[in-house]
Parts: C-alpha cells; sequence; structure tokens
C-alpha cells in the first residue's frame, strides 16, 4: 500500500490521559481517529462509545487497522512497552508517533527498532 494525499489516514491513539485524551478527540473531531488503546480499558471504551472509533485491548491490534499509530503516555518503561507491542504487526507504511514525556534516550530506544522493522518490511514488500 502507498500512501498519497488522496489516501484517506486511520489514526489510532495509545494513552488517553490527561494529554492524550485531548489528542485523540483532535483527531475524532478531523475525522482521522480509527481506534483507540488505554492502560485502562474502561477508559478506552467509554471515549470509543462517545466518539464512535474502536477501543482495542492492546496496542498490537492497531498496525492492523490503522495507518498512523500515536502514542501519549507517562513513562519510559511504557513507551518501550507499546513499541514492544507495535513492532510485530507493523507493515512498511505504519507511521509510529511518540508524544510522550521521556528521556531522550528512552525516545531513541523506541524509535530504533521501529525504524528498522520498517526497512526490513520494506525490503519484503518490494
Amino acid at each position: 500500500m502507498s500512501i498519497t494525499a488522496a489516501t484517506p489516514l486511520h489514526v489510532g491513539f495509545v494513552g488517553l490521559g490527561a494529554m492524550g485524551l485531548g489528542m485523540a478527540r483532535n483527531l475524532h473531531r478531523a475525522g482521522l481517529l480509527a481506534a483507540v488503546c488505554n492502560r485502562t480499558a474502561s477508559k478506552a471504551q467509554a471515549f470509543a462509545t462517545q466518539t464512535g472509533t474502536k477501543a482495542v485491548m492492546s496496542p498490537a491490534e492497531l498496525p492492523a487497522m490503522c495507518d498512523v499509530i500515536v502514542m501519549c503516555v507517562c513513562a519510559d518503561a511504557d513507551v518501550l512497552a507499546v513499541v514492544d507491542a507495535l513492532l510485530p504487526n507493523v507493515e512498511p507504511h505504519t507511521l509510529v508517533i511518540d508524544c510522550s514525556t521521556v528521556s531522550a534516550g528512552t525516545a531513541r530506544e523506541a524509535a530504533a527498532p521501529v525504524a528498522r522493522t520498517r526497512r526490513r518490511l520494506s525490503r519484503l514488500h518490494r
């Protein structure tokens, strides 16, 4: 799949906390939000009920339905856990965006396996 300006984006969002909730709402208002995931599943389900988006139990479910995955979680370990959950299902075109407030080292540590996975998959899908 190749993404162009005419391709509708489907965004998944992980982390419906103090910052993430507003970000997810804005994505929903823009017509981009396809699914949400939150550590507290009831919070994701309530958001999904209010907005008509899908609530998933694990970040691992998002790559199958989303071209872009945004995460906004509260701790370094959470960022790494979300990335670990996403990696087995990431597609070559999947864009992973981290908006979490974590250390620069954690951001680099999380980005490296995503980049490697996308490069490997890109070579396989040629």
